[in-house]
């Protein structure tokens, strides 16, 4: 599950989500990244080690020249949580259940909380 997380906080930024756009259509060098984007070079190093730990990204190393990519593993797995997600959220999904609090109003005093938790949005 960290694994997950750690996979969506590297998508959770701007700059990270616009080097994932770049390398959507073809690969680069850092040279032709920091071209596009208007970010120091170690900036743009920070956001492609974060964006390779996460598998978004790889790195094809050929002589002395670096070359990014999009990683299809973690974009693959990043697509198929969304997609369960989404299967997940829908009500007339079978596998769906609803709260135990609708059979037993009871429910927050019983796990020890005060009935308000219950009632106020969060």
């Amino acid at each position: 599950m960290e694994k997950f997380a750690e996979l969506f906080k590297a998508l959770g930024d701007v700059h990270r989500l616009n080097i994932l756009r770049l390398l959507r259509d073809q690969e680069m060098c850092g040279c032709e990244i920091f071209n596009k984007i208007e970010l120091s070079q170690p900036a743009i190093s920070h956001h492609l080690k974060i964006l390779k730990q996460a598998n978004l990204v790889k790195c094809i190393k050929e002589g002395k020249l670096v070359f990014y990519r999009l990683d299809e593993s973690g974009i693959n797995i990043a697509q198929q949580i969304l997609t369960d997600l989404s299967f997940t959220c829908k009500s007339d999904n079978q596998q769906f259940r609803l709260s135990s609090l609708r059979e037993n109003p009871n429910l927050c005093e019983i796990l020890g909380m005060k009935a308000s938790v219950c009632e106020e949005e969060i």
